[in-house]
């Protein structure tokens, strides 16, 4: 028996553990030898569906450029899997002027791994006594609005991106320690710099449905998520 979540090749759909390879996707039935806390609440199907409004909505959000829109949807595919978010040593961050279409964006990731999958943190929060409480069996943390936040230290950001044991501790019980093994995504209207940042910085703003000028730079992306997720020449 592997111990909780430890395969993180195995993706966990209601219906079906797949291994996805990039010739095709390996299925295997749940087996109590497997065990996992993150289940995608969807179904998985041998056949590819259209999706016509997802991928105009994904070119406009990224202006287009092949490089934004490719670090987007890696972003997605790191969070929808069962990659330890730790490997890339980032929180990533989508900065924008309002109306922008990064709410629909994080929207849309959340509807996907489901909202017991998900739970809204701020960096202030993080650092407080409990604020660990709620990061326990969670794929993605974070916060439709880090905007005008001050926080003193990040001494918890740094912690859960670099993959280190955290303090964790619910009110009235004994604390403990536990790895945070999913992903930190906050939206912005305002920079902030910071290392450990993944910062995507989107420009004019988003007017009506999926029609966008937004341009879109992207810095400090030397990251290695290519190395476990398709490529896509």
């Amino acid at each position: 028996v592997e111990p909780l979540d430890e395969n993180s090749e195995l993706w966990d759909m209601e219906n079906v553990l797949i291994t996805p390879h990039a010739t095709g996707n390996e299925t295997m039935e749940h087996t109590p030898k497997v065990l996992s806390t993150i289940q995608l609440p969807c179904n998985y199907k041998e056949e590819p569906s259209e999706t016509k409004v997802f991928d105009k909505f994904i070119d406009d959000l990224s202006n287009h450029s092949s490089g934004v829109k490719n670090l987007l949807l890696e972003v997605m595919g790191v969070v929808i899997s069962n990659v330890k978010g730790y490997r890339f040593k980032k929180g990533i961050f989508l900065c924008s002027e309002g109306n922008a279409g990064k709410s629909q964006y994080l929207v849309l990731i959340q509807k996907i791994i489901g909202k017991m999958n998900y739970a809204v943190v701020t960096l202030k929060s993080l650092d407080e006594r409990f604020g660990s409480a709620d990061i326990r069996f969670k794929r993605l943390i974070g916060n439709a609005d880090a905007s005008y936040t001050t926080v003193k230290e990040l001494n918890m950001f740094k912690q859960l991106t670099g993959g280190d044991e955290v303090r964790y501790e619910i009110k009235g019980q004994m604390a403990s320690s536990i790895k945070f093994n999913g992903v930190i995504i906050m939206l912005m209207n305002r920079f902030i710099l910071f290392g450990l940042l993944l910062v995507v910085g989107f420009g004019m703003g988003y007017s009506g449905l999926y029609k966008t000028k937004a341009y879109a730079t992207v810095s400090d992306v030397n990251i290695e998520l290519s190395a476990f997720l398709y490529e896509d020449e």
